[in-house]
């Protein structure tokens, strides 16, 4: 009688441990795909903003802030200012915003 006890207590244990193990790595995994997202986006915004400037090579760029669609995982939106040079070669800072949809990244600079 104690035995049997011991045994569905220790299967409980080990089924609750099991449970939160699996809870815990699913929760892990979730992170995980969510922040290769971010870099992913974020890369391919910087690419297209880089892309978008006369001079990229002298380029300071800032990325201020971003947020993620709560509805679909994979858009994302980042803003921030970058100091670049003009066709005239003197250097301005100003404010870009970026749209990050499933690959495909769209910027826009302020003037």
């Amino acid at each position: 009688m104690a035995l049997e006890r011991i045994d569905k207590k220790l299967l409980i244990f080990v089924g609750c441990g099991l449970t939160l193990l699996i809870i815990v790595l699913g929760i892990r995994g979730e992170l995980g795909t969510q922040s290769n997202n971010q870099v992913e986006a974020q890369i391919a915004c910087e690419d297209a903003l880089e892309n978008s400037l006369k001079a990229p090579k002298g380029a300071e760029i800032s990325t201020l802030k971003y947020t993620r669609s709560e509805t679909t995982p994979t858009n994302w939106k980042f803003w921030g200012s970058v100091t670049a040079s003009n066709s005239f070669g003197a250097f301005l800072t100003k404010t870009w915003t970026c749209s990050y949809l499933e690959g495909y990244a769209s910027v826009s600079i302020d003037e």
